[in-house]
């Protein structure tokens, strides 16, 4: 299973678990089939409830994600596995693929445009 850890160990303003979040990422990354000694931060901006995220760093792997991308729509602050699974797999599927080396001439994520974010999510 890929290290996997999440920034801030203990949340204060959501009722997130990170032990919680490293067991759905480290399952995600397993089923993804990414490598087993790949290194994953999962850095969580708990004050915002807005939902951007992005991956900041391949080496090692850091998804930067604002809480409310984690959050669970009808039960406000808690966390949903569905989101953290739905957000962390199209942005490790990214990383399984520019790890592949069959997109070594991709433009890097924040030079994507939106049609090639899109249809590269699809």
């Amino acid at each position: 299973m890929a290290k996997v850890t999440v920034t801030p160990e203990t949340f204060n303003f959501v009722l997130f678990d990170a032990d919680h979040i490293v067991e759905l990422v480290g399952d995600l990354a397993d089923r993804i089939g990414l490598p087993s000694d790949l290194e994953i931060r999962i850095e969580v901006e708990e004050r915002s409830p807005l939902g951007r995220t992005r991956v900041t760093s391949h080496d090692p792997v850091t998804i930067y994600a604002e809480g409310g991308a984690f959050e669970n729509a009808k039960k406000i602050r808690h966390l949903s596995d569905r989101s953290v699974n739905g957000v962390c797999g199209r942005l490790l599927y990214r990383i399984s693929d520019r790890l592949s080396g069959r997109f070594d001439d991709a433009p890097s994520d924040a030079d994507l445009t939106m049609p090639q974010y899109t249809a590269w999510d699809t």
